[in-house]
């Protein structure tokens, strides 16, 4: 559990500044990694970019609730996976 929190104060950290750094579209060479500033500007491949958020947020919540309604796919399923150490 400390690791997730000591990843999550770096990023919290790190996004501001890489934000602020890499806006102007610079790319930052580290060797085999390259850093560019990107937007994501649809949901998935760019589909539904154009849509308004309510239908995107409908559509992934009946997405969701038809997927907890599988019978391999339960309630005591997804706490196992949750609370396992």
């Amino acid at each position: 559990m400390s690791a997730v929190v000591a990843l999550t104060a770096v990023a919290l950290f790190v996004e501001p500044v890489a934000r602020q750094e890499l806006s102007d579209g610079r790319t930052v060479d580290f060797g085999p990694l390259q850093l560019k500033l990107a937007y994501n500007s649809g949901v998935a491949f760019s589909m539904g970019d154009q849509l308004p958020m309510w239908i995107v947020l409908t559509v992934t919540a009946v997405i969701g609730q038809l997927e907890l309604q599988r019978p391999e796919v339960n309630g005591a399923t997804i706490r196992r996976f949750l609370t396992r150490n």
